[in-house]
């Protein structure tokens, strides 16, 4: 289910293996791991790993519900969710992924996400997108 409706392109800035590890704060062999399970599939020039924006966005999801304890079953299943719905532009936006596991919900209205906790009888789990987007674009 998603409530964020307009589609936005990514931007085309491109990320090593190296600056991802920095970026995220993962590292290289969890990269490779990751590759390795066809959780993330980064393009490759000889036998470096090149990323692209919206990949770098992925991955630092990823990261960020791996550190709150999912399981990478249900990361996947959040995660092609997320690749048919999540679509940003180089300005970012408040959207915001809420899960809990079994249903995913990507939204872009705060009120919306106090309403999802509060209506809750399971534990849920917040992601806020804007902050790994801003961090993306701004890296040098």
């Amino acid at each position: 289910m998603t409530e964020f409706g307009a589609e936005h392109k990514i931007s085309e800035r491109t990320f090593s293996s190296n600056e991802v590890m920095r970026l995220v704060q993962v590292s290289l062999r969890q990269l490779q791991w990751w590759e390795e399970r066809k959780v993330v599939s980064p393009y490759h020039n000889g036998h470096r790993r090149i990323y692209q924006s919206q990949d770098v966005l992925e991955i630092a999801i990823i990261a960020e519900l791996r550190r709150k304890g999912f399981s990478l079953q249900k990361i996947r299943w959040i995660l092609r969710y997320l690749q048919k719905t999540l679509h940003v532009d180089k300005n970012g936006y408040d959207l915001y992924v809420v899960t809990d596991g079994r249903t995913c919900i990507l939204t872009e209205n705060e009120t919306r996400v106090v309403e999802i906790f509060r209506d809750s009888v399971r534990p849920l789990w917040l992601v806020s997108v804007a902050p790994l987007w801003l961090r993306i674009q701004q890296w040098n």
